[in-house]
């Protein structure tokens, strides 16, 4: 995982928390905690009861990295979140970011978005 920018700390952890937050991903992604928990293939029953679990973490520090590199290119927050949710990129085989972390290929997802932040076409 990158190094975490004070933009994703801001938006995705509870004032005083140390772990990532299902609620406020769920939130900004418009989505329910348990259409979240389908779209990263984590069971309901973890992301509800277990949200500190090693595998939801990493799961929602990747989505962090992620957002935080989008949130480079385009400032706004719910632009950002509508990219991760919607845009099939050709690179990753048509699927959205959301898709490329629930694969656990978000290291690929971030090459893509270094590669068009430096000028590249996706």
């Amino acid at each position: 995982m990158t190094s975490l920018s004070p933009r994703s700390l801001q938006l995705f952890r509870a004032p005083g928390q140390a772990t990532w937050s299902p609620a406020l991903f769920a939130k900004m992604l418009g989505l329910s905690e348990p259409d979240l928990a389908i779209a990263l293939e984590i069971p309901e029953r973890v992301i509800r009861l277990q949200p500190d679990d090693a595998s939801v973490q990493k799961k929602l520090g990747s989505l962090a990295d992620l957002f935080d590199r989008l949130l480079e290119l385009n400032p706004d927050a719910a632009t950002a979140a509508r990219h991760m949710k919607n845009i099939r990129i050709r690179v990753l085989a048509n699927r959205t970011l959301l898709e490329a972390v629930k694969d656990n290929e978000s290291e690929k997802a971030l090459r893509y978005l270094k590669s068009i932040s430096g000028g590249q076409s996706g």
